[in-house]
């Protein structure tokens, strides 16, 4: 409190921001170990997607093959049949579809 009021009157501090860390759009920032790491487990995921790819394309020939022999003349089987193996690639679909985007993710962590 003041006690002559015709002092001036203290001169007000200004306010100071205390930053501690920068903001960025990218993200935080890696060292090098963690971005190798991210990088390894981004090609064991694409590893893992040309597995995918290459069963859901063996069983879309596996599925063809059992329809072309055994149910041309049964449209109750043929149904069947088709409902087994597209739930079955559906399913490996949706893994591969799933491990593409962690892939994404991780290169948009890592800073590519």
């Amino acid at each position: 409190m003041r006690t002559d009021p015709a002092a001036p009157r203290p001169k007000r501090q200004p306010h100071r921001l205390v930053i501690k860390h920068k903001h960025t759009t990218q993200g935080p920032r890696y060292n090098s170990h963690q971005r190798s790491r991210l990088y390894a487990t981004v090609q064991k995921l694409k590893q893992q997607n040309t597995l995918l790819r290459s069963r859901v394309h063996a069983l879309q020939q596996q599925k063809e093959r059992e329809l072309h022999h055994q149910a041309l003349g049964d449209p109750q089987r043929l149904t069947a049949i088709n409902l087994y193996w597209n739930s079955k690639i559906d399913a490996m679909e949706r893994e591969y579809d799933r491990n593409l985007q962690q892939i994404y993710r991780l290169k948009d962590m890592a800073g590519q």
